[in-house]
């Protein structure tokens, strides 16, 4: 990734906050206060990740940055209330359970790098939606990720090349009813519409007809995929669409 220029907060004597442009090089950028010239501090970063053994070897590879926290879940980290000017949130093959998470973290001011490899354009977009500041590949080199990281804390964003492709307005499962995302978990575990129908307590011609809605909108990727392939390649198969219906659509 390229980094075209990096802003950090600086805090003078007084208390007072001011920003200022850094063209890369973090560590050579000297600050003169009072007569006196100190290296810039370097961004504060948290870190959440499961892994007993990531969190202990990042601050090894991420040098340029000053790890102030670790913690295994979101919920840790917001009971912390690190002063962290960046996040970096490790997702695994979770589909949309970290949606909530993104979201949590943007709405309490932290801003959220997602490390993932996770491939799937839609589930990338709902962490975009979420309020994720950057998404970097696992496959991506170290580099790319300082890189990344530099990047948003100087108030930018950053994504993965092969993430890229995500758009806020690809189509996205909350595009679709509640009704109609319990007819696709139902098609996509082999379900009949009459078995859909009776656990549902509707008609199995409005079965049918919830189904060929969900048809229409994803009719291209139908045509060579199965029900429990949409399901997967939007991210549905971790549990978003329960069996079980809770709402009339």
């Amino acid at each position: 990734m390229t980094i075209v220029e990096l802003v950090f907060p600086i805090t003078t004597p007084n208390g007072t906050a001011s920003t200022r442009s850094d063209p890369m090089n973090v560590h050579h950028r000297r600050r003169t206060i009072s007569g006196t010239t100190t290296p810039l501090a370097p961004p504060r970063l948290s870190v959440i990740d499961p892994n007993t053994l990531t969190r202990a070897g990042l601050p090894l590879v991420l040098t340029d940055f000053a790890i102030i926290g670790s913690f295994a879940t979101v919920e840790a980290m917001l009971a912390a209330r690190p002063r962290a000017d960046i996040t970096l949130l490790e997702v695994g093959d979770a589909g949309f359970r970290a949606e909530g998470g993104v979201r949590s973290l943007s709405r309490a001011g932290y801003r959220v790098c997602l490390y993932t490899f996770e491939y799937r354009q839609a589930v990338i977009a709902r962490y975009i939606a979420a309020g994720a500041r950057g998404v970097v590949s696992k496959a991506d080199p170290v580099d790319s990720l300082a890189g990344a990281l530099s990047r948003i804390a100087a108030g930018g964003t950053a994504i993965s090349e092969e993430f890229r492709a995500a758009r806020v307005g690809d189509p996205l499962p909350d595009k679709l009813t509640a009704r109609q995302l319990q007819i696709l978990a139902g098609r996509a575990r082999g379900e009949t519409f009459h078995s859909i129908a009776r656990r549902l307590e509707i008609s199995e011609r409005t079965a049918q007809d919830h189904w060929s809605a969900v048809a229409r909108r994803f009719e291209a990727f139908l045509r060579s995929h199965s029900p429990a392939d949409l399901e997967r390649s939007l991210g549905l198969d971790n549990g978003v669409a329960s069996l079980e219906y809770d709402e009339t659509r």
